[in-house]
């Protein structure tokens, strides 16, 4: 997941208040509005790798 300020992590909850905790590194946690998740940039981070030709 990604949020729309760049930062980088795993969803570790989904609190009630519409909040996330998110681990940014092993052991790190934040909590996060919803809203600021960028689907777009999480779509884009999910993406298979594009096969290289030769």
């Amino acid at each position: 997941m990604v949020t729309i300020a760049g930062i980088h992590g795993k969803v570790n909850k989904v609190n009630d208040d519409n909040t996330l905790e998110m681990e940014v590194s092993p052991g790190s946690y934040i909590k996060i509005e919803r809203s600021a998740i960028s689907m777009e940039w999480t779509t884009n981070i999910n993406k298979p790798a594009a096969e290289v030709k030769k």
